[in-house]
């Protein structure tokens, strides 16, 4: 019986390589997806938590658009957002502040 000996070229190793890295970008770029506008499911649930209508709530977020993305704003800018929105809302800060926790952004990388 003979023994075949496995020898690579370098082009196996380059097919590799080229895999690894397609591979590892797709990835990557799935844990970097920018989150796209909020679900109708959502914006309602938003909505009934608020007692608000989702074509108020709607009309109420075109009248205060949160900070542009990237953007970090202070403490007194987050408040002032907040008041401003349950101003347009027409609710009590503290409720908006309670259902903005819940369903809050999530978490960023």
């Amino acid at each position: 019986m003979q023994r075949r000996s496995l020898r690579l070229s370098w082009i196996d190793f380059l097919v590799v390589a080229a895999t690894s890295l397609t591979f590892a970008a797709a990835v990557y770029s799935q844990e970097r997806r920018v989150p796209g506008p909020p679900t109708e499911e959502a914006v309602q649930a938003i909505a009934t938590e608020l007692g608000v209508t989702a074509d108020d709530f709607r009309r109420a977020v075109v009248q205060v658009p949160p900070p542009p993305r990237g953007v970090r704003p202070s403490d007194a800018e987050r408040a002032e957002h907040h008041r401003a929105l349950a101003a347009a809302l027409s609710v009590p800060v503290s409720r908006l502040n309670a259902v903005m926790e819940k369903y809050g952004p999530p978490p960023r990388f």
